[in-house]
């Protein structure tokens, strides 16, 4: 059986900070074997929107990660707990930004600094887990545990699997 394409989305009113994490995103992930598609926004309203339809249509994004350097950023997590409150939700900022707190009263599963590395995203993407994705696309899920997430994990520090 195929394994269907990952559905991220990236969103940061920095274009070029959309397009590094982007980027990271995808080469981590195409490291892995994993296939993906990541759309990337830079404006508020047309991600949630976009964000919005989708679940409506049953497509809903398996991730998202959220520039969280202004306000915007939070606006827009809120938007997105507002429809799915266990959606795996990544907040991604500059150093000294003031909206850590926001990320853990928004239970953002993890809190990246820009630029986003390949170190950053395997501890990041280790904190999905198969519970999240228990109804949501269980076309991903094999012997209890996310198909593509034994993927995301080559490294030697993975968690390791209840026996």
């Amino acid at each position: 059986m195929e394994m269907n394409a990952v559905q991220i989305t990236v969103f940061d009113l920095a274009a070029e900070d959309c397009a590094q994490t982007a980027q990271a995103v995808g080469a981590y992930c195409g490291d892995c074997g994993l296939p993906t598609s990541i759309s990337r926004f830079t404006e508020m309203q047309p991600f949630v929107l976009d964000f919005k339809a989708r679940c409506d249509a049953g497509r809903c994004y398996d991730m998202a990660f959220v520039g969280a350097d202004g306000i915007m950023g939070v606006e827009a997590a809120r938007h997105i707990r507002g429809m799915d409150d266990l959606f795996p939700l990544f907040f991604v900022s500059r150093p000294g930004n003031d909206y850590a707190l926001e990320a853990c009263r928004l239970e953002a599963l993890h809190y990246l600094i820009k630029p986003v590395s390949a170190q950053a995203l395997e501890v990041c993407l280790s904190r999905i887990s198969a519970r999240t994705y228990t109804g949501r696309r269980p076309e991903l899920l094999r012997g209890g545990q996310a198909e593509w997430f034994d993927n995301l994990h080559p490294s030697p520090y993975k968690r390791r699997k209840a026996e």
